[in-house]
């Protein structure tokens, strides 16, 4: 989808910092599984289509879309950094050796991302 090119980075990268090496298969699959599962339960759209027209899907999608937003913001916290690293260094902690400034959340990560565009 249009977000899916910031999100599928990021949802890695939470994986990874979630999960130990011997874990990280079955999370990646669980969390692919969410994909085809949201475009399974897309066809029921087509009942709410039916029942109460499409402006009205729009609004009941978007606030749907909303609450889990919400809900992700809240429960999903930035991890411990490096926890599963061989060497107990990563990349937030080089980044902070070097010099570059690191965001403190996914949020900053994508503001720092925008505020970099032309």
């Amino acid at each position: 989808g249009f977000c899916s090119a910031a999100v599928d980075p990021a949802s890695i990268s939470l994986i990874a910092e979630y999960f130990p090496p011997k874990s990280r298969g079955q999370a990646t699959a669980i969390w692919n599984l969410g994909i085809y599962l949201g475009v399974s339960l897309s066809s029921l759209s087509i009942l709410i289509i039916n029942s109460v027209g499409w402006r009205m899907c729009f609004v009941i999608v978007g606030i749907v879309g909303c609450i889990v937003g919400v809900i992700a913001i809240v429960v999903i916290r930035e991890p411990a950094r490096g926890v599963f690293d061989e060497a107990g260094l990563s990349s937030s902690r080089g980044a902070l050796i070097s010099g570059e400034e690191v965001p403190a959340s996914m949020i900053g990560s994508l503001c720092q991302v925008l505020r970099s565009l032309p």
